[in-house]
């Protein structure tokens, strides 16, 4: 009997003892895809506009094109077209998206034959905080095309970023991992690491900047030599 109660208090013991990091990604990953799915497609501020971008960087086009005093892009039609239908919902309250439009929606193919050139003035942003919903978006047609789909594969992309992100930051800061775990997991923070937003890129590398200058200022171990500066530097710019 003795011992059944020393194992069975190891084994809480051991539960208790999750690594705040490793804790951070299970609850995180299982909200996180809550809003992947539960939030309706393109209803987080301008995600639809943030999904045309993260496609073309997905199709390789790094560059934007000019054409009629506008820049942007050419795109499938329906990559604009079934987003549009669904603007003017997200800031009333008195209009809900019905899941029987959603489940047309997800019917209608890419046709990825069908293309117009679409302006895009997101063009004039860096890239870079675009490239997780691109990847996502890149894997995920291979799977399933439909736009709606293609939304939600972008949407896994950020999530994954943020939560990789954020567990690093909560990993390597030596106090207030607490702090940013409970942060981090709060419903906006989530709810924006789930979109299709340049936010999702942002949120997450100023919880790593941040974790990283607290790392060198407390840290005995730690010190700041031309890499680890160029490291900082480097952070910034991208989050910058």
């Amino acid at each position: 009997m003795v011992k059944g109660i020393a194992k069975q208090q190891k084994k809480e013991s051991t539960i208790v003892q999750i690594k705040t990091e490793y804790l951070f990604l299970i609850i995180g990953l299982i909200f996180g895809l809550q809003f992947v799915f539960t939030n309706p497609p393109w209803q987080t501020n301008d995600e639809d506009r943030h999904f045309i971008h993260s496609y073309f960087l997905s199709q390789g086009y790094i560059l934007p094109k000019q054409g009629q005093d506008k820049i942007g892009g050419v795109v499938p039609v329906n990559i604009y077209e079934i987003p549009a239908r669904f603007q003017g919902i997200r800031f009333s309250e008195t209009v809900k998206i019905s899941k029987a439009k959603l489940e047309e929606a997800e019917k209608i193919p890419l046709n990825e034959n069908n293309k117009q050139f679409f302006h895009n003035q997101h063009y004039n942003i860096n890239p870079v905080g675009f490239i997780p919903s691109a990847f996502g978006i890149f894997i995920g047609q291979t799977i399933n095309d439909n736009p709606v789909w293609l939304n939600w594969w972008g949407r896994i992309g950020d999530l994954i970023f943020y939560l990789v992100i954020i567990f690093f930051a909560i990993k390597i800061i030596p106090i207030f991992k607490n702090v940013i775990f409970l942060y981090a997991l709060t419903p906006m923070s989530i709810y924006q690491g789930s979109s299709v937003t340049y936010d999702a890129v942002n949120i997450s590398l100023t919880f790593l900047i941040f974790a990283v200058i607290i790392k060198f200022a407390l840290d005995e171990k730690s010190f700041i030599g031309w890499k680890e500066f160029l490291l900082i530097m480097l952070l910034i710019i991208i989050h910058r």
